[in-house]
């Protein structure tokens, strides 16, 4: 009788999401009598479900009140960012139901089931590994070289092998997990755990790395309390707190590097695989004999696989590792699936030339990708799928053995902007080629037509996830293989010596190792072979030694950041400060309202402090930026009560005992600018989804408008707007056609609110678009006076001045002032300054990867450029007088020490940006 007929069918289970996992649940129970019903959002799936004999039942209304354990498939978002996902719902309904949330390799270690003689006999060892970058690679070596010691040993979990269906009858389970499934974890125990790495991943799901790395350190919950441990890999800080807290809470633990020396652990080093456990350190593993051995990313694996087992009997490992490396399917893992072989001749012997073709499908992030193209030489790379937050910043310094790059997918546009902003290699041609046949068609049709290099590795290393026109990466992996085998290229076989002489020659370290001159292979040959013992002390000193990050000297701090800072941007603004300085020493001989000392002073005070800022590091120049903006938003508050009003606004603020007056939106505007660019870029980076980011740009922008408006500062408020809008719009990875068009409008509503709520702005307005200026007016003396004005003149010889009668020319006016006594040309001097230094800013902008630092770039840039054209304006007569200086020309020492805000941020922010060979 079908369930769903059966009235006293009291499902004991629930099993949500009928994917590999799912139904192999649904059996599962089936075998083991254990009543269950089950949902999935798919009708098909549903429909298929019922015909097979099972309930199905919608739990979006609750559960059955029998059930008391749902298993949920991992790729189910039932926690996380999602809230508005059916799944969430229902697992905020299983909790209140008392039900517990589990995944399907929970079930092994259910009370509810009969337990598995393989599962729970003594000898049977569980073992499980997690990570975020190469759990499957590692798994399937752990598998093969325990199964070449004549152990049975099966891998199943997150690798696709469902572990309901493969746990039986074997001396060792292997359990891939990822972070989804330890969510689902409660009751399961290993004999041995292993955190591979952590990087971000997943961030739509967990929304933060912090929330995401608590998931990875689940695994350890998981260790039988008699275990051997855990092992754990530190080349990143999540990992390194993680084993450092293992420790604390006695946790054995053994630490594994790929990057760097671990004494008292293991690690890889001059790609050999080091146990340095004991007192001295011994080498387990030298691939340099072994050509598909001597592979940086097998290399890799295999010292987390040492790590793994060395606490195990293992026989002769190196052995094993060559025997595995010749019977493995690399899982799509910088594989050599194909080649064509040419005759040719060497230098010595003849040699054989011709095109490898490498499958790397699994790389489906840009840190994999960059791995793989710093491997192999003269390399024709096709990459592109589905990008992934962040960018692809991670390829940086990647591209010097690039020939040729054949870009497919979704991301293809995008990775050819990114591209055409590095300086590729001389000769490398990019090609949007859209799809994988389309790109391998092309590069048939280029090596048929061009000379070329004799030899050339064609790289498929996507960088971007497959699911744009694949299935997954197994499916593109296949492509890529039966791709290359149609052009006529001969399957790659690891015993045929014409394939393994054109995977010597293009495999880049170990062209880079049989460089050497033949004197030194010679001596190399007849010399007595060294004590391996004695090798690795004489590496120790050099190796073992933690490697120091620079001077700590002053002297040596001040050489770093010397050879990092923009030396052309400091110039420019002393330059600039200077200039400015003196064009005011001749304002105060009109103006008495004004303090030449004053200015001065301020300004040395300023530029000492963007010196400063510009030597900080970028975490510290945030940190200084969210204390100014909170005191700066204190300040505009206050300002609004017991502020100075001067020309109509209430801006000023006076300091008592120092006859001094702090506008506190110079500061604000800088500030607000920083946090909001800070905040995107975190966002973005975290993988938050675009509508919570919008939301925020929204109210942010609208609370800092408000602020601003209220004072009223009219032109301030549209020009941060602006800045903002620009930021909030690269933030939702709009086209700059988009976003000319998102940030224009947001600028003209601002400036058509002004001008029907304001009546000094609708004044202005109507004054300027009338041009109905008094004869004594200062805007009309202005113009007069920059239209009269000589285009050469001598110093302080200018023959037309109204300074008595214009009340600004020290600050709105300076220009004029620049030109009535110098000269048109002298009073472009200041505005092609700044010009340069906001020039150099972009430049070393488009240099860096960091995204929070190029919005926050961006923002500042905007702020400096748009005061500097807006002043023109002012000047000119375009635009109605707003009360913008010129940046570090005009009087004001808050705007003084605003704009050196900006610029200390900027050339800290372009320290990290610097070109990697040279200095421009």
């Amino acid at each position: 009788m079908h369930p769903s007929l059966d009235p006293t069918y009291a499902p004991q289970y629930a099993v949500y999401g009928l994917g590999l996992s799912g139904w192999s649940a649904l059996e599962f129970c089936r075998a083991n009598n254990i009543m269950v019903c089950c949902w999935d959002s798919d009708a098909t799936k549903r429909r298929e479900a019922n015909d097979a004999g099972y309930l199905v039942r919608d739990f979006n209304n609750g559960f059955p009140a029998s059930v008391r354990k749902v298993v949920i498939s991992p790729g189910v978002p039932w926690n996380g960012q999602d809230k508005d996902h059916p799944a969430y719902r229902m697992a905020e309904k299983a909790q209140k139901q008392n039900i517990d949330c589990i995944c399907d390799i929970e079930c092994l270690f259910s009370g509810d089931v009969t337990p598995s003689p393989a599962l729970y006999h003594k000898n049977v060892m569980k073992f499980a590994v997690t990570g975020t970058n190469g759990k499957t690679s590692v798994v399937h070596w752990i598998e093969k070289i325990i199964s070449l010691q004549n152990f049975s040993a099966r891998a199943v979990g997150n690798n696709g092998v469902p572990a309901l269906k493969s746990h039986a009858d074997q001396d060792c389970l292997l359990f891939e997990l990822s972070s989804y499934q330890l969510d689902l974890m409660h009751t399961a125990v290993f004999d041995r755990v292993m955190l591979l790495n952590i990087s971000p991943d997943h961030l739509e799901r967990y929304g933060t790395m912090a929330a995401y790395s608590k998931s990875k350190q689940q695994i350890l919950d998981l260790l039988k309390f008699d275990s051997v441990g855990a092992v754990i890999g530190v080349d990143d800080p999540y990992c390194v707190e993680i084993a450092d807290k293992a420790n604390e809470s006695g946790i054995p633990v053994i630490r594994f590097s790929t990057e760097g020396v671990i004494v008292g652990g293991i690690y890889l080093q001059d790609g050999c695989i080091v146990d340095h456990r004991g007192s001295v350190p011994l080498v387990v593993l030298d691939p340099s004999e072994d050509l598909l051995l001597n592979n940086k990313q097998h290399m890799r694996n295999l010292t987390a696989v040492y790590a793994f087992l060395c606490r195990y009997p293992l026989e002769n490992f190196p052995d094993l590792a060559a025997q595995a490396v010749r019977e493995m399917a690399f899982d799509h893992r910088q594989n050599p699936v194909a080649f064509v072989a040419r005759e040719g001749s060497g230098a010595k012997d003849s040699t054989i030339k011709g095109d490898l073709f490498i499958d790397d499908s699994k790389a489906t992030n840009p840190i994999a990708a960059a791995d793989a193209l710093q491997q192999f030489r003269h390399v024709h790379w096709i990459a592109g799928g589905q990008a992934k937050a962040g960018g692809f910043g991670d390829l940086n310094n990647c591209f010097d053995n690039l020939e040729g790059v054949y870009l497919i997918g979704s991301s293809a546009l995008e990775l050819h902007e990114y591209l055409a902003r590095k300086n590729l290699p001389e000769g490398c041609k990019v090609y949007v080629c859209e799809t994988l046949e389309a790109a391998l068609d092309r590069i048939d049709l280029r090596f048929s037509s061009e000379a070329g290099s004799e030899i050339r590795t064609v790289l498929f290393s996507p960088g971007c996830a497959s699911f744009d026109q694949f299935s997954n990466y197994v499916e593109r992996g296949q492509a890529f293989s039966e791709g290359v085998l149609k052009l006529g290229a001969d399957v790659f076989d690891p015993e045929d010596k014409d394939a393994l002489s054109l995977l010597g020659q293009l495999r880049r370290h170990v062209a880079e190792d049989s460089s050497d001159d033949t004197e030194a292979e010679e001596e190399t040959e007849t010399a007595e072979p060294e004590n391996l013992l004695e090798k690795i002390k004489k590496m120790l000193p050099e190796k073992v030694a933690p490697t120091p990050k620079g001077d700590s000297t002053l002297s040596g701090f001040l050489g770093d950041w010397l050879t990092r800072v923009d030396k052309v941007s400091i110039v420019a603004i002393m330059l600039l400060l200077g200039f400015g300085l003196f064009v005011q020493s001749i304002a105060a001989v009109y103006v008495k309202d004004i303090s030449f000392e004053k200015q001065a002073i301020i300004g040395i005070v300023g530029l000492c402090g963007m010196l400063g800022i510009s030597m900080f590091s970028r975490q510290i120049v945030a940190r200084l930026s969210g204390l100014a903006f909170i005191g700066s938003l204190i300040l505009m508050i206050v300002v609004l009560f017991i502020g100075i009003e001067i020309k109509g606004g209430t801006r000023w603020l006076a300091i008592p005992g120092l006859g001094f007056t702090l506008q506190p939106v110079e500061f604000f505007k800088v500030a607000a600018v920083s946090v909001f660019a800070l905040f995107q870029g975190y966002a973005c980076n975290m993988g938050y989804k675009k509508s919570t980011r919008n939301l925020f740009s929204v109210v942010f922008i609208a609370v800092v408008a408000s602020l601003i408006i209220a004072q009223p500062d009219f032109s301030q408020t549209a020009l941060l707007i602006l800045a903002l809008a620009v930021i909030a719009l690269l933030a939702a990875e709009v086209s700059i056609w988009i976003m000319v068009l998102g940030a224009l409008p947001a600028v003209i509503a601002v400036i058509a609110g002004g001008y029907y709520l304001l009546d000094h702005v609708r004044q202005r307005f109507d004054d300027h678009m009338e041009k109905m200026y008094d004869a004594t007016d200062q805007v009309g003396l202005a113009i007069l006076t920059a239209e009269k004005a000589p285009w050469f003149s001598g110093i302080a010889e200018g023959g037309i001045r109204h300074w008595n009668l214009m009340s600004d020319v020290e600050n709105d006016f300076v220009l004029v002032l620049i030109m009535q006594e110098f000269g048109k040309m002298i009073a472009l001097f200041p505005v092609i300054l700044i010009l340069l230094v906001v020039a150099r800013s972009l430049q070393r902008m488009w240099l860096g990867t960091n995204i929070a630092s190029r919005f926050w770039q961006w923002g500042l840039v905007i702020l400096v450029s748009g005061q500097t054209f807006v002043n023109i304006g002012t000047t000119t007569g375009v635009t109605p007088p707003t009360g913008m200086t010129l940046p570090l020309i005009s009087y004001g020492g808050s705007s003084l020490l605003g704009i050196f805000f900006s610029f200390g941020i900027l050339l800290c922010l372009g320290k990290d940006t610097r070109r990697k060979v040279g200095e421009e």
